[in-house]
């Protein structure tokens, strides 16, 4: 009897190590099911791999409920988009202190003043909004950014983030 108990513990570990190993993570990006926040078409084959991946995170931590994830993503996105932008109009000195890059908020504040970037009403008044969301879910103990705090800015925070991304990968692009 305990031979046999003893036979079916062994078999059970060994199918709950099984079944562990096949559902661990892809080593590899998975595309989102979907462009909730940003169109990744009009990125593919317009913006770096590196960027389309960021982009695709950011959809895809929305679809999956994880807003603080998401929040910080945008957040990363505006950041990489800006010095990508930088680097490609050829003034990325001008925000390089000691070899490193500014804080995201000085970032934003040249590059909405910046005459080379010539930013959109639209992007200007963005920027700033993507950073905060994305400051709290980064940065502030005790706090969670929620489905509603995305979606109520989604009115015309849908499109103001697509404009964003977009401004910024066809500046990225000269």
């Amino acid at each position: 009897m305990i031979e046999r108990l003893q036979s079916a513990l062994r078999n059970a570990q060994k199918a709950r190590a099984a079944i562990a190993g096949e559902s661990r993570p892809r080593d590899e990006y998975t595309r989102a099911e979907t462009d909730w926040l940003i169109e990744l078409s009009l990125l593919e084959g317009n913006a770096k791999a590196y960027i389309v991946n960021i982009a695709n995170q950011v959809n895809g931590t929305y679809e999956h409920g994880w807003y603080d994830a998401c929040a910080v993503m945008m957040r990363r996105l505006i950041e990489s988009l800006i010095i990508e932008a930088y680097i490609a109009n050829g003034i990325v000195s001008s925000i390089l202190v000691d070899g490193k890059y500014l804080s995201l908020s000085k970032l934003i504040d040249r590059a909405v003043r910046e005459p080379k970037l010539n930013l959109s009403l639209t992007t200007k008044r963005t920027l700033p909004r993507l950073k905060k969301l994305g400051d709290l879910s980064a940065h502030k103990t005790e706090y969670n950014t929620r489905r509603k705090y995305i979606d109520n800015l989604l009115d015309d925070f849908y499109l103001d983030m697509q404009v964003v991304v977009e401004e910024f990968v066809y500046k990225a692009n000269r």
